[in-house]
């Protein structure tokens, strides 16, 4: 059923398929630019995020080497106090039991002297995420970086922590950063936003500029497709004058060519310009030549040259004693007289400007087709 459904739509009207697919592409390579912006964005933090950890554990190192040297738990939290805070950077100290030290201190008066199971119980009613994964580090000792979310209040934070040995205890002495300060600090986010804008507003582009030209080339397609039928109707016209002329018992050629000059001859030419009255088409010219006392051999050569130049939306045929028609189907007035143009050029080459005429009229809407050959007749005959 499908199939049926999809022949029909494709033999009604199959050029409409080449416009959709590049609209359709347009919009994949866009989503596909989206979805490469989102891998850059992220490869952008995690790098940042990784280059902050490697300076926080500068710092982290610097204490741990005094921590070495305390004597009891007491000395290492006084060594934690005196460390200066630098913007939204907080010390955190841990032991082998649970957490030891806090800088918030209204976070500390909570959650001090916790073990590790109530803290992680904490962590999590209180929004926590990752949380399962940090308490495991913690436990394990070591020295390492993770980003974790211990409460919904303080939001991501990225945590350095480091081992330090003093007194018989591994202490997990380490830094607290918000991320979105550490973002700030290095402008992140505001480069992501002009990253994405960038990539709206060209995917934005080429959404138009595809839509555009597929717009652009259906309507060329429309032209041309109108353009085949009114060809076909001219041939359709053509044949018709030939079978007509023919109908008698005679040869095509002795009824409708001209022997001397190969072009159609007077009697079929009459015949169609008849016809044509009759149907009065739009976009119909005629380009009339006249040939001033010239002989035979360089009138042939004459017709000859018309012929070869011709389209197939032209119709050339004698009109008279030294006078070549060149019937335009489908044409405009600019294109009816950059054609005559074109066969005064021609003509150029064979004859001095003195020795040839050329008129041409397109045809107006209130005229026939027999107006616009008489009109153009009379151009060539003042």
């Amino acid at each position: 059923m499908f199939k049926k459904v999809w022949q029909k739509f494709k033999d009604k009207d199959q050029e409409i398929i080449k416009p959709l697919l590049a609209i359709l592409g347009s919009i994949a390579v866009c989503i596909a630019a989206v979805i490469f912006l989102q891998i850059l964005t992220q490869a952008m933090k995690t790098d940042y995020i990784a280059a902050q950890a490697g300076s926080l554990r500068v710092a982290v190192n610097s204490v741990g080497a005094e921590i070495t040297e305390a004597q009891s738990s007491d000395e290492v939290l006084e060594i934690l106090r005196q460390q200066d805070d630098t913007g939204a950077v907080m010390w955190v100290a841990f032991d082998s039991t649970g957490l030891l030290f806090d800088r918030n201190d209204l976070y500390t008066e909570q959650t001090t002297q916790k073990d590790y199971t109530a803290l992680a119980d904490y962590y999590t009613r209180n929004g926590g995420k990752n949380v399962t994964k940090l308490i495991d580090l913690l436990k394990a000792g070591g020295r390492f970086s993770v980003v974790a979310q211990r409460t919904s209040a303080q939001g991501s934070e990225l945590l350095t922590i480091g081992s330090f040995s003093a007194n018989g205890e591994i202490y997990r002495i380490g830094t607290c950063v918000p991320l979105n300060w550490l973002y700030a600090q290095g402008n992140i986010l505001n480069r992501i936003l002009y990253l994405r804008i960038l990539t709206g507003v060209l995917c934005a582009l080429i959404v138009a500029l595809v839509l555009f030209c597929a717009l652009q080339q259906r309507r060329k397609n429309l032209a041309l497709a109108a353009l085949r039928r009114e060809n076909a109707a001219k041939n359709r016209l053509v044949t018709e004058q030939w079978e007509k002329l023919t109908a008698d018992g005679g040869t095509a050629e002795n009824n409708t060519l001209d022997g001397f000059t190969g072009l159609y001859s007077r009697d079929f030419l009459t015949a169609l310009l008849a016809q044509t009255t009759a149907r009065n088409p739009a976009g119909f010219g005629v380009v009339m030549i006249e040939l001033d006392g010239q002989n035979a051999g360089v009138y042939q050569q004459a017709a000859r040259v018309i012929l070869s130049s011709a389209e197939e939306k032209n119709i050339c045929a004698v009109a008279g004693q030294n006078k070549i028609a060149v019937l335009v189907y489908n044409t405009t007035q600019d294109a009816l007289q950059a054609r005559a143009k074109q066969l005064s050029g021609l003509l150029d080459e064979l004859f001095t400007p003195e020795e040839f005429q050329i008129g041409f009229c397109y045809k107006q809407p209130e005229m026939t087709a027999q107006d616009a050959y008489t009109e153009a007749l009379q151009q060539v005959s003042t």
